[in-house]
This record gives C-alpha cells, structure tokens and sequence, in this order.
C-alpha cells in the first residue's frame, strides 16, 4: 500500500516553471466531456465506477469490475464537433482504460488576396486529438475510508492546423476516497475527488516557426453526496470558471434526470439503462443513453449546447451477495470490517448469529465493505440482498469469526 501510495505522491512533485515560461493553450480535453459529465458540471472529479470521466480524473475507473465503453458526440454552440471514445477493464489487481478525442472545427474558409479583393479558394479543419492510456487501483479500507481509488494517465496531444500538425506528450493523476454512513437515515456515503491534469506535459512547437505553445496545469477537486438508498446523488466541484454544482436522481425503471449550473450556463440532462441485454460470452450487459442540453450565456444564447453519449455499463445479470474478508478463523479484536461484492448499488444486509446487525450499501461496481462488532465466542456472519422481485432473498455462504474469550 505505502509503496503505490509513494508512487502516487511522486507524480506530484514536477515544478510548473516549465509551463509557467509561456501562456498556456486552452485545455482541449476538457471540451470533450460525455453528455453525464456535461449534466454534472463538466468537472466533477467524483463519478467513481463509470468510464465517462476518464479524462478529468484517472482514478474514476478503479475498482470496477466489468468491461465499460462509452461513445460521445457533441455539438459545441453550433459550429464545433467533438467524439470521444473510452474504454476500460479490469486487470489482475488494477484497471486499465483509455481512449480517444477529437475536437474539431470544420469548414474554416481560406481566402487569398488577389489583387484588391479577398477571394475564397476553398475551406480547412482545425482542432485537437488526444490519445490516452490509463491505469487504476483501488485500496479499501485505508485511512478510516471505505475505499481509495488511485489513478495515472499518459497522452498525447496533436494539434493540427490545416495541413500543420505539431504534438504534445502529457500526464495527468487522481484520486477518489469514499466514506459510507450506515446509521443515517438518508445519507448513504460521501466521496471526495481530486485530479491534477498536466502535472507534466511538454510543449506544443511548430517545426516551421518554432512558436511554442503549453498545457495547462490544472487542479480540479469536489465531493459527491449519495442519499435516499443512492436515488439522489449531489456533486458539488470547482469549474472551469468558478464553481458549479450539480446533482442526479434515479427514478425507478433506470431513468435520470441530471442539472448542474455554475451561475452562468445551466445544463440538463436525461439518462435511461437498459440491462440485461444480451452480449459477448453469453452474458447479460447494461446499455446506458445519455442526453445533455446545455444553456450558454452571452451571445451564444440561440446556439445551445447538445451532446449524446452510449456507454456499455458491463455485465449486468444480478450478482448475489459474497463475503470476500477476512477469511473464517480465530481474532482477538471486538470489532471486525467485512467485505464483499454484489449486485452494483444493492442494500446489503449483514447478519451476525441470524440477527440483523448492519445495513450497507454496495457502490456502482457492486464492492461493499461493512464494520461489525463482534461477541465473546463464535460470531456467524451471512450477506443478504433482495432479488430483482423485492421479495426472493440471496444470501452469501457464512463466515465464522470466533473472538477470543480473557
């Protein structure tokens, strides 16, 4: 743990005087968001379990446990369009994901003077791609969380011009740590993200000119509040100019409404899941369409913004509950943490000796964790959750923890 955690923090320490020597370029992968991170505020480092805010923060795909992908298309203020395509899956004990960007601004006319007249001799492109690979991993508990979910990211920036290119190399790291609350009534759990992009980059040069350009380093940080059984999720984050807030209900049958505004522009979004369809391997995948309009200020007021995304949310056929740790044996202690895996977001009853002693919550990937205190003698721990009819109930194999009596 400590050596990943000294890795982490290495990352941190490059000096910004490189970046600080010229003006830097607008970010161009911050105009790439997915239509949810468009209804969320753009910047919200905190959508841990789901791929679409790979490129704000790295640390967003620890943890989960199926293969993700997602598909975006935008169209910026009526003139530009941006894709991105993302992608993760899990490997070994680390998640690996990346993907691709284009923003792009297309029929720019090119004119010449010819004689004392400006005459058109056709049009241009211009605009940025950015290639990315990522890596994640997720430690839990540590530090009183329930989880910590580490990432890094590498890119590759190309800027082109016409026919022009010139390329720029990047790094990006993150984190997101969770807190869940059981003994509230309608708090769940509390996460916390921090991403630092471009914490080194090198610059952007035209090999004809040598004018130099430079990304920008940029430190965006919030917190995400999951209450009412996780039907209602708030966000709240620093934006690209100020702060801006947002917030997510999931209304039955997987439909969301979304709204953030930074007191400048208001965005509102839908999303709608569709699980358990068919796929690859003979399993059952979630589908998620994602939909984002977005109200700009000033003289853009007639030229909204639109994005629709598709992600491919993974294997979606229901997962009864599992006790993974500790293992059964003897313990000394009065208080013992459990952990597990079930159905993503399912409410997970712990049972000690038949009796009802927790209630926890299992995250977008399906991990729960839960602490439980433990009397003299043999302790017998089951994991319960309710089936998709609200009424058939699935329990885990047991777990037997026997404390010590002095």
């Amino acid at each position: 743990m400590k050596k990943w955690l000294c890795i982490f923090g290495i990352l941190l320490m490059p000096t910004t005087s490189m970046a600080a020597a010229r003006a830097p370029i607008a970010n161009p992968q911050l105009t790439m968001p997915s239509a949810r991170m468009m209804s969320l505020g753009v910047t919200s480092p905190t959508l841990w379990g789901d791929v679409n805010g790979i490129f704000l923060n790295p640390a967003v795909i620890g943890g989960t446990k199926y293969n993700q992908f997602m598909l975006a298309s935008q169209s910026l203020l009526g003139y530009f369009d941006n894709k991105t395509a993302l992608f993760s899956l899990p490997w070994n004990d680390f998640v690996i994901g990346g993907g691709f960007g284009s923003t792009m601004l297309n029929g720019i006319p090119e004119t010449i003077l010819d004689g004392d007249r400006i005459r058109s001799i056709g049009s241009y492109s211009s605009g940025f791609n950015i290639l990315q690979a990522t890596l994640s991993k997720t430690f839990d508990p540590v530090w009183g969380m329930n989880f910590l979910s580490v990432g890094t990211s590498a890119k590759i920036y190309q800027q082109a011009i016409k026919d022009k290119t010139r390329y720029a190399f990047g790094f990006d790291i993150g984190a997101i740590g969770t807190w869940a609350y059981t003994g509230l009534p309608f708090m769940n759990q509390v996460s916390v993200g921090v991403s630092v992009i471009n914490v080194f980059s090198t610059p952007l040069v035209w090999g004809d000119t040598g004018d130099t350009s430079t990304l920008p380093l940029q430190l965006f940080a919030g917190v995400r509040a999951d209450m009412f059984d996780k039907k209602l999720s708030l966000f709240a984050q620093n934006a690209l100019e100020g702060f801006s807030i947002g917030g997510e209900y999931a209304f039955p049958a997987n439909f969301f409404l979304r709204a953030s505004t930074d007191l400048k522009r208001i965005s509102l979004g839908t999303g709608l899941q569709i699980d358990n369809l068919g796929g690859f391997n003979f399993q059952q995948y979630g589908f998620r369409l994602d939909y984002n309009y977005t109200m700009n200020p000033n003289s853009f007021d007639s030229d909204p913004t639109h994005t629709v995304s598709f992600t491919i949310m993974g294997n979606s056929q229901f997962e009864g509950p599992k006790i993974t740790g500790p293992g059964s044996g003897t313990v000394a202690q009065s208080q013992s943490i459990l952990e597990g895996t079930t159905q993503p977001q399912g409410r997970v009853m712990i049972y000690n000796n038949e009796v009802l002693v927790r209630t926890v919550y299992a995250d977008n990937s399906g991990h729960w964790t839960a602490q439980v205190s433990l009397r003299e003698g043999q302790n017998v721990f089951t994991a319960r959750i309710l089936g998709p009819d609200s009424e058939t109930v699935f329990s885990s194999d047991r777990l037997v923890l026997t404390r010590l009596s002095y």
